[in-house]
């Protein structure tokens, strides 16, 4: 397995939050959100580069695209995108819901952007779908 990210390893540590990582250092979590239901999180393990600046994309799914009834999709991707913090986009097969998170964040902001995601995916995600069944 690959390391993890020496500030993702502190703040994972910090918050007590129970992860999984895969061969890329990239990190899985489940989060709960309200309802009984919860949400899984990612954020990719190498961190983006923009000159002095780099950060972490902390993301989750809304829904597969081959899945998701057209008419539903442009009211998620508006919703998603007035959102104060993140937006929602298309990753590959996948509707998400993302945040950057500054890599040196402190742990406040770090947890903070894992429950912005984790809540707004889990939200768009019942928009989407139109039930409560609860996919991600």
């Amino acid at each position: 397995m690959s390391s993890l990210h020496k500030y993702l390893s502190d703040m994972l540590t910090q918050t007590g939050v129970k992860y999984e990582t895969d061969d890329d250092g990239d990190v899985k979590m489940v989060w709960e959100v309200p309802n009984g239901r919860s949400q899984i999180v990612f954020i990719d393990g190498t961190p983006d580069q923009y000159g002095p600046w780099s950060d972490f994309d902390v993301w989750s799914p809304i829904g597969r695209i081959d899945e998701m009834d057209a008419k539903a999709l442009l009211p998620v991707l508006q919703e998603g995108g007035l959102k104060k913090v993140g937006g929602a986009l298309v990753r590959g097969k996948f509707i998400i819901y993302k945040v950057d998170l500054p890599v040196g964040a402190p742990v406040e902001f770090f947890k903070a952007a894992i429950t912005a995601v984790a809540l707004t995916a889990d939200e768009l995600e019942q928009m989407a779908e139109g039930d409560e069944k609860d996919r991600f």
